[in-house]
């Protein structure tokens, strides 16, 4: 049932992230949360399993020393925009167009060591566009990946999640 929900909810994310990541890690997670009001009409719980999503991403596909800059701003008055950088291991053009597929691990499809069965971005994109948002991924090999979620204040969502 849609409710009002913060977005500084990312916040909170970003702190429970961690556990799933590896305790040899150095972790520099950065926020900045520019409007004064970051709140959403929209399930908490979904967009909260989203953006961990994002975060726990971002400490899984990074080396040892992590660094993450969670920023959210308002890009106009219907509008918040979340952005989750990282300064992890990139992911190549030839990847990043099949990012949101089903069971896409990319690169790391025969990677063991790296936990995950390839969902977490599908389920993403399908919770933000139920939500009438819009995702995306900006990527480069070596120097990191930013996920870029637009969310109305006032969502008009589906009444059915398809996943």
């Amino acid at each position: 049932m849609p409710s009002s929900c913060s977005v500084s909810g990312a916040r909170n994310a970003s702190s429970l992230a961690g556990w799933n990541r590896q305790t040899d890690k150095q972790v520099d997670i950065q926020v900045d949360f520019r409007p004064e009001n970051p709140v959403i009409t929209g399930d908490d719980h979904f967009l909260f399993a989203v953006f961990q999503n994002f975060i726990d991403n971002a400490f899984k596909y990074s080396g040892k020393q992590v660094k993450i800059q969670i920023t959210c701003t308002e890009p106009d008055t219907r509008h918040l925009q979340v952005r989750i950088k990282d300064n992890g291991f990139g992911i190549s053009s030839k990847n990043l167009k099949h990012v949101f597929e089903r069971y896409h691990r990319g690169d790391q499809q025969d990677n063991r060591k790296i936990k995950g069965h390839g969902q977490g971005l599908y389920y993403a994109r399908t919770v933000i566009l139920a939500h009438g948002g819009e995702i995306g991924i900006e990527s480069e090999e070596g120097k990191g990946t930013t996920v870029i979620v637009t969310l109305l204040r006032k969502a008009h969502i589906k009444k059915k999640y398809k996943i």
